[in-house]
């Protein structure tokens, strides 16, 4: 998604009435342009599987020795982003913060641990981390937004 999309949809969120585009139906989709062949064909021949690439989520996570490292969704998507009811108002599917179980066998790869539902389990968000989840949730929609225009301005 382009930096100047990513913005909209931080700025959906900071204040619903002053987005630069119209929502249909109050949802998420914005039709932006609708792409019709010279020769007239229907456009939802664009949409079909072989063109549509998923989102693929990139997660930073931290282990309780302060290390950090990249994780990446393998295979099959994960369902604790892709499912979860939390409501977060933002653009992110769950809150900043929650605990993640990597199970032996997950694959590591120049550093990078390649997720699936079967080596991670997500232990959501836990009391005792309380003050790190409200640090990093609070003011996330202006902490975005500013970082997402900040090499726009120049």
């Amino acid at each position: 998604m382009s930096r100047l999309n990513q913005i909209e949809d931080w700025q959906q969120y900071q204040d619903p009435n002053n987005v630069s585009v119209d929502r249909v139906n109050r949802s998420k989709r914005i039709i932006r342009e609708v792409p019709i062949e010279e020769d007239g064909s229907n456009y939802n021949n664009n949409f079909n599987s072989s063109v549509y690439q998923p989102e693929v989520y990139k997660l930073l996570l931290r282990d309780f020795s302060n290390n950090y490292c990249y994780a990446y969704e393998y295979n099959d998507p994960l369902r604790f982003i892709r499912e979860s009811r939390e409501e977060t108002f933002t653009p992110l599917k769950i809150k900043l913060g929650g605990r993640l179980r990597v199970k032996p066998g997950a694959k590591v790869i120049n550093g990078v641990i390649y997720l699936d539902n079967s080596f991670c389990q997500y232990l959501g968000l836990i009391d005792q981390d309380k003050e790190l989840t409200d640090n990093l949730n609070t003011g996330i929609v202006q902490r975005y937004i500013e970082i997402l225009t900040e090499g726009l301005t120049s």
